[in-house]
Formats: structure tokens, sequence, C-alpha cells
């Protein structure tokens, strides 16, 4: 697996990332990446999402997944702080991450 070059997960089940991605109005590819990884882990249930489901989520979402993608994750972890990134199949959510998520994240339809 290689976040540079990330593939289509065939395998996942995307049927309600529509209805949960648009709950929210991201800005930032960092934004989109946890949304996408919060949707793995809380609706999916998978336990550690790696880079190509998060790239499954982009274009099953009709969002145009960042030309650098394996950097869009290095951006999202060392300047937002949103998650740990350490590997395409090692990625953890932050504290701040999970913060920004639950009270600073744009709600569609909330000022």
């Amino acid at each position: 697996m290689n976040a540079d070059a990330p593939t289509r997960d065939k395998s996942l089940d995307t049927s309600k990332l529509q209805k949960f991605y648009d709950q929210y109005a991201p800005s930032s590819a960092p934004e989109k990446i946890l949304i996408f990884l919060k949707f793995l882990i809380e609706e999916v249930g998978i336990e550690s999402p790696n880079t190509d489901q998060v790239y499954t989520c982009f274009l099953d979402a009709k969002e145009k997944p960042p030309q650098a993608f394996a950097q869009a994750f290095r951006d999202t972890s060392s300047k937002k702080g949103f998650i740990d990134f350490n590997s395409a199949e090692d990625i953890v959510i932050t504290t701040k991450g999970n913060n920004h998520f639950e009270f600073d994240l744009k709600k569609k339809g909330a000022e």
C-alpha cells in the first residue's frame, strides 16, 4: 500500500457516506480527510482506516482527491495536528482532530 499512489478499495461500503459527508461544509483537504476518517471509524466500524479507504471516500463523495495524496496527510498531521500520520496503514485521529470535528467544523446550514 502506497499513500502516494492510492487505489480504490472496491470492498469498502460507502453507501452511507454521502449522507454523513453532506452534514458538513469542509473548507480544506485536512477537514475532508478528518471527515472521511470519522466516517470510516464511526459509521463503517473500521478501527484503523488506511489511505486507500480515505481515497475511496474522496471519489465516492464526488470530491477531487488532493494531487499529492500522501502530502495531504502529512500536512493534516504536521500543520493542523488533526491526525498522527505514521504510514498508509497507521493513521490516528488526535484529540485536537476530535475537538475540531466535534466543535469547530462547519456544518451545512449553520453559520
